[in-house]
């Protein structure tokens, strides 16, 4: 059945049945699915539809045509657009917040999955499912209404924040592609990290911040660093520049203190850190005296 609905999706566009022969072939792997397996009707719609469509994408059977603005056609497969640093870091975010915080799931959508109170597929199955149920409009949508809540951080602002904590690297050539790091404890091997991994453990490294509110804060579903972190640290630190002098500051400022847009030097960052650490000082202090005289009026 799987062959005969893949057969039917590589008829010419043009043949009047190839619609109709697509449709019915996908309406009869579902059934078949929920019959002989017991897979829930919406489960069972999204593992066809993978099949339809996300595995003949990646295998470059089926493209995404558009027309350029000049009237030419350009042609890409899902795999050509996974490629693309933005997109990846969109899913990657949006799966390890609603990973993190599962009640943001409709509980309307959890119990689909769910029988007699018990979990019928994994959280990550769950939260798959979740993410493939929004059309492309969809999930923009929902990503932006992420990243407007700042309950995740967006490509370009994570590494923005990680140039202002390491100005000593050039942090957008670093992860501008997927690059192959050398294992500094076996110099004969060598680990292809996707770019977007890479950014993501500099920045909760260096920044000191999760890329996603409530990441690894529920034990039984903690987010591991790269596998490869080592080769990758040992790989970053070799492209340091060495005139830039780096002071050690709180974590608490090093979102705040923004040094890569400014020639600095280490006089000039430890001011930058003792007048950031006075302003925030003068602040909490002020506070406690409005909350007592607050106190004090009450009486």
């Amino acid at each position: 059945m799987f062959k005969k609905m893949r057969d039917a999706q590589k008829l010419p566009m043009d043949n009047p049945d190839r619609k109709a022969m697509v449709d019915s072939t996908s309406t009869e792997y579902s059934k078949f699915l929920q019959q002989k397996y017991g897979m829930d009707p919406t489960m069972a719609t999204l593992w066809v539809t993978k099949a339809k469509y996300q595995d003949a994408f990646i295998y470059g059977e089926l493209a995404r045509t558009t027309q350029n603005k000049d009237g030419s056609i350009h042609q890409e497969t899902l795999a050509d657009i996974n490629q693309r640093n933005d997109n990846g870091w969109k899913m990657k975010t949006t799966f390890q917040y609603f990973y993190s915080n599962m009640d943001q799931i409709p509980e309307d959508f959890r119990e689909k999955y769910q029988q007699d109170g018990n979990e019928l597929y994994t959280d990550q199955q769950l939260v798959s499912a979740f993410i493939a149920s929004f059309t492309n409009n969809g999930l923009n949508e929902l990503y932006h209404g992420l990243l407007d809540r700042k309950l995740v951080i967006s490509r370009d602002e994570a590494i923005e924040q990680l140039q202002a904590s390491r100005p000593d690297l050039d942090i957008k050539s670093i992860v501008d592609e997927d690059k192959k790091w050398k294992d500094p404890q076996n110099p004969d091997a060598t680990y292809k990290v996707s770019a977007n991994d890479v950014l993501e453990f500099l920045y909760e490294e260096n920044v000191g911040q999760a890329i996603v509110t409530g990441k690894n804060q529920t034990p039984d579903r903690v987010i591991p660093k790269i596998q490869h972190e080592i080769a990758v640290r040992d790989g970053v630190e070799a492209t340091r520049s060495k005139d830039v002098v780096i002071v050690d500051m709180p974590a608490s400022l090093r979102s705040v203190i923004d040094i890569s847009k400014i020639e600095v030097t280490s006089k000039d960052i430890q001011g930058l850190v003792e007048s950031v650490r006075n302003k925030q000082n003068s602040q909490e202090i002020q506070q406690h005296i409005d909350e007592v005289n607050k106190n004090s009026e009450g009486r």
